[in-house]
């Protein structure tokens, strides 16, 4: 299978899908420059996300008071549409505190891989192929999703009662090697 990465002035998340493509699932892949027309003949195009801009603009000022929004995972309803596939930050976002948008990504395309393998398609772009990934990895990419909102809401309250109810889960946790395993084997998977 062939893969083209596109890729935007400054962005820092297209060479991390060419190395694990490449290097990782030994698939071939073109880079693809976002303002590019011509598809260099691939079979699935991925659009990483990350920084758009980066360091392109190197002097920026400060012109106004510092803003915020709110972050929350947010996700397309179907990530998929006549024979084109989102995979990655284009099918799902969450918030960015426990640093898995990149593995869901990752995990998207190794999963992508496997059940291509497994049956030999001859076409991924039919609906029926299409709607059997989806339906694979909304689990998995709503789980993480949820754990992130979870965690963001309970370390942003300031009362003394969820402070203290943290620490103690936080010392339980702490003291058990299993539940670590559980968790470090969620976030590597």
């Amino acid at each position: 299978m062939k893969f083209g990465v596109v890729t935007f002035p400054g962005s820092n998340c297209d060479q991390d899908m060419v190395y694990i493509l490449e290097k990782v699932l030994k698939q071939e892949v073109v880079s693809l420059w976002h303002k590019e027309r011509d598809l260099k003949g691939v079979d699935m195009v991925v659009l990483p996300g990350g920084f758009s801009f980066g360091d392109y603009f190197k002097d920026i000022k400060i012109a106004s008071k510092k803003e915020s929004f709110p972050l929350f995972m947010n996700s397309v309803e179907s990530i998929f549409k006549d024979r084109v596939l989102l995979v990655g930050d284009s099918a799902h976002f969450i918030h960015p505190m426990a640093g898995q948008g990149l593995n869901l990504g990752i995990r998207d395309i190794i999963f992508l891989e496997k059940i291509i393998d497994r049956k030999n398609y001859l076409d991924i772009g039919l609906r029926g192929f299409l709607r059997k990934y989806e339906r694979a990895r909304k689990e998995d990419v709503s789980q993480m999703g949820f754990l992130t909102l979870g965690l963001n809401w309970i370390f942003s309250k300031k009362s003394s009662i969820v402070t203290g109810v943290i620490e103690k889960g936080m010392g339980v946790l702490d003291k058990s090697k299993f539940l670590k395993q559980q968790l470090i084997k969620k976030a590597i998977s």
